[in-house]
């Protein structure tokens, strides 16, 4: 017996749960006009026949209502009718549906499928009463491929209100909305409400769009994923107001994910959240990272609300060039760690501002852009009041217009280069703030300078350097720099200028690469004047320059300074930099030596007080020892008078004349005549030889006090008549000229011919020559390359060279 009720009791059991399985559903499907009544009978049909209620779909029906609605056009449907309609689904095949209420409320609520908004159609919310579509218990994710705007022009707000209603009933059901691509859900009505979502309940999936068109009210919570956009837009009226970012509360379900694109483009200077500017706060996240901002119109404020921004991550933002103000503020109100990433790039035009990287007491802020920074309008201000600022860039930096600034009081905020391959800056709109702070930091160790650009305060080379190419860099407080670091790369093609460098002096860091660090330490400045400064590793001129003793780096300085102290610090690779003898300075056109000594600052070269700036290099040994304004000699009877000229000397011993009956062979010395060691001003020397020879060649032989020697050209003198003596040819090969050294006697005109291999003619010239030391120059520039046969007649005697142009 027992065993029979308990088959019994599951049979029953069993029977009860297949008839709620297989319970009928009825259909109820719009058959009226345009413009018609929700509640009149006449305007449904419903399948399959004999449904519990023949009048029009309601709260009767329990879950099992499907109404459809397949309109052609614009539809509006009068719901005026004091009930709640709880249906398994509302679906529009086709056409779009307009809800309207006038002094009722309307509900309908939602189990099962819920609200089917295909791709094509929309369904819209009006009406001057509340209309509510909530959704309860959904057994599968509703769909919104098409528009679903809640409008309306309800007053009041919350359940004491009449604004339309697009909610959540059950919020701790597994209600779930998906607005798929395609698919966009507005807030336009006055009061509108959607504040019981959350991210696991409203999803917003790549393509879609939520949209508010209205005063104030919340973005809903919900999960924005990447690819989804929020649009805070005007509406027809021009009426919205910023709009709070929502921090959903609900137990169980107390965060949002905002993984899509926002775009800002509504009125700005109203009040959000909290009666203050429409800000967010970052704990109100559950994934800390949004999509790209896009900032047209209005304010946006992000908050650490007590806790760091560490980190925070955006995917890009985006200031259009497009009419109207937007800012975006950024406020760290934790003193740790505030990190805000941004993974892609800044794009800034119009009239837009971002702001306050740093505006909360000693509070600090780094932003990292991974992508690039690009400024064609707008502002960027790091407002920094005590802590650090940072915008730390990876890519290139284009400023083609607006400003970069530090309005704040902070002396460690700005921009830095942070890359890890070679970056690019190109500047030319404006840098302001005499606080500002450009910082590189790259690891590949440079940044390229593209435009000429001048900073109002600091650049730091903290871990590269900045290739200026040919362009200038002014800086007006300083430039750090050092041998391991970075430096300014100039090499002579590129300048750097320091502003109002005076009596305490600044650091040039300039160098020839990113691996060679020629620095300049310009002191003692007359008054405040701008100190302009390149180097490079070509000396050029070296007409009376000792290049064997000069170190390659020549050093290009100018200045309207009276004066000042110079101190050089050649790279090391150059030579030997301490305790080197001399300076050289070119003057209009040679080079003047000056006595170097080691440098009060560094222990560098260095020398005092120079009243006039250009050309300069400096030498391990002298950089002129002797500086030869004249060498010549003459017959004067018997003997020959020779004679020598310096305009400067340092450390000279004496001079070694020595004599030859060729010139190439057999020197001997005849006589040395004791030099001044040092002198800055003219000296005059001459030496008798009491025994020429026929033909005498000279050369005089400068020894200093440490031995070194310099040897300088030859010359000659011709005691006999009517006879040619070639001194000199060069150079050899030829290229432009040929320059010739010869003596003659007595005075007449020579004939001078170059012939090439074949024996034709190329070069005729005739020209008059003084008793004595001649020097002649053939141009050859013309001529093809080759060997040349050049001979020279005075009518008396006649040499023949062979020479070679290439």
């Amino acid at each position: 017996m027992k065993k029979n009720l308990h088959l019994l009791l599951i049979f029953l059991f069993t029977l009860l749960l297949s008839s709620k399985a297989f319970a009928v559903e009825y259909t109820w499907t719009w058959t009226g006009n345009v413009d018609n009544t929700w509640s009149t009978t006449g305007n449904w049909t419903v399948t399959p026949a004999g449904a519990p209620s023949s009048t029009y779909p309601r709260n009767l029906l329990g879950d099992n209502a499907i109404v459809i609605f397949n309109g052609s056009a614009n539809v509006v449907l009068n719901a005026n009718v004091a009930a709640a309609f709880f249906v398994q689904e509302l679906r529009i095949t086709s056409g779009n549906l307009i809800l309207t209420n006038s002094s009722r409320t309307t509900s309908i609520g939602f189990d099962g499928v819920g609200l089917n908004v295909p791709s094509g159609t929309s369904l819209t919310m009006a009406g001057s009463n509340r209309t509510q579509l909530l959704f309860n218990s959904l057994n599968n994710n509703c769909t919104i491929g098409g528009t679903v705007d809640i409008a309306g022009t309800g007053t009041g707000t919350g359940s004491s209100g009449n604004g339309n209603l697009f909610d959540r009933v059950n919020t701790s059901a597994a209600s779930r909305v998906t607005v798929a691509s395609g698919g966009k859900v507005i807030i336009s009505g006055i009061n509108a409400i959607m504040n019981t979502w959350s991210s696991v309940s409203l999803i917003f999936q790549s393509g879609s769009t939520f949209e508010i068109q209205r005063d104030g009210g919340t973005i809903p919570s919900a999960n924005y994923n990447v690819g989804s956009r929020i649009l805070v837009s005007e509406g027809a009226s021009a009426r919205v107001t910023n709009p709070s970012i929502s921090t959903n509360s609900f137990t169980g379900d107390n965060t949002v994910i905002y993984n899509g694109d926002i775009e800002f483009n509504n009125s700005a200077g109203a009040s959000g959240q909290g009666g203050s500017p429409n800000q967010w706060s970052v704990n109100s996240f559950t994934m800390s990272s949004v999509g790209t901002i896009t900032m047209k119109k209005g304010y946006l404020r992000i908050l650490g609300s007590g806790i760091s921004l560490n980190p925070f991550t955006i995917a890009g933002i985006d200031f259009p060039n497009v009419a109207g103000s937007a800012t975006l503020d950024l406020q760290p109100s934790s003193a740790s760690a505030n990190n805000i990433v941004v993974t892609n790039n800044i794009s800034m035009a119009g009239t837009g501002k971002i702001f306050n990287l740093n505006s909360h007491g000693t509070n600090s802020l780094n932003i990292t852009v991974n992508g690039s920074l690009t400024q064609s309008g707008g502002t960027i201000d790091f407002a920094s009041s005590g802590g650090v600022g940072k915008l730390l860039v990876k890519g290139n930096v284009t400023q083609t217009s607006g400003t970069l600034t530090e309005s704040g009081t902070s002396t460690t905020s700005g921009l830095n280069f942070t890359g890890t391959t070679s970056q690019n800056l190109t500047s030319t709109g404006t840098i302001s703030g005499d606080r500002f702070i450009m910082t590189v930091n790259n690891a590949n160790n440079h940044v390229n300078q593209l435009s000429n650009v001048t900073l109002p305060y600091r650049l730091q080379c903290s871990a590269g350097s900045m290739i200026l190419g040919s362009t200038t860099l002014t800086v007006t407080e300083k430039v750090l720099g050092s041998r391991t670091g970075g430096r300014v790369v100039t090499n002579l093609g590129g300048t750097l200028t320091l502003k109002n460098v005076d009596n305490v002096g600044k650091d040039f860091p300039v160098g020839i690469s990113t691996a060679s660090h020629d620095a300049v330490w310009v002191t003692n400045a007359s008054g405040t004047a701008d100190f302009t400064i390149s180097v490079g590793s070509t000396l050029n001129p070296i007409a009376n320059l000792n290049t064997t003793n000069t170190l390659p780096r020549q050093w290009e300085i100018t200045s309207a300074s009276a004066g000042a102290n110079l101190e050089f610090d050649p790279d090391p690779t150059a030579g030997t930099q301490t305790m080197t003898k001399s300076i050289g300075r070119y003057v209009t056109s040679a080079w003047v030596s000056t006595n170097a000594v080691v440098g009060v600052n560094n222990g560098y070269p260095y020398s005092a007080s120079f009243t006039a700036f250009s050309s300069f290099v400096v030498g391990a040994t002298d950089v002129i020892p002797v500086e030869l304004t004249a060498f010549k000699a003459q017959s004067k009877g018997s003997s020959n008078l020779v004679e020598w000229a310096t305009a400067s000397e340092i450390n000279t011993a004496y001079f070694n004349l020595e004599r030859s009956s060729d010139g190439r062979n057999a020197w001997q010395s005849i006589g040395t005549v004791k030099a001044a060691n040092n002198s800055n001003r003219p000296l005059a020397y001459n030496f008798v030889d009491q025994g020429p020879l026929s033909i005498s060649y000279y050369r005089l032989t400068t020894v200093d006090t440490d031995g070194k020697k310099t040897t300088s050209k030859t010359i000659s003198v011709n005691t006999g008549k009517g006879k040619l003596a070639l001194l000199n040819i060069y150079p050899l090969p030829a290229k432009n000229v040929v320059n010739l050294d010869f003596d003659a006697t007595p005075n007449t005109t020579v004939a001078v011919a170059l012939k090439d291999m074949t024996g034709r003619t190329v070069l005729v010239k005739n020209t008059k020559i003084t008793e004595g030391s001649n020097q002649l120059t053939l141009e050859v520039s013309g001529l093809a390359n080759g060997i040349y046969i050049l001979t020279m007649n005075d009518g008396i005697s006649s040499f023949v060279q062979r020479i070679v142009k290439q």
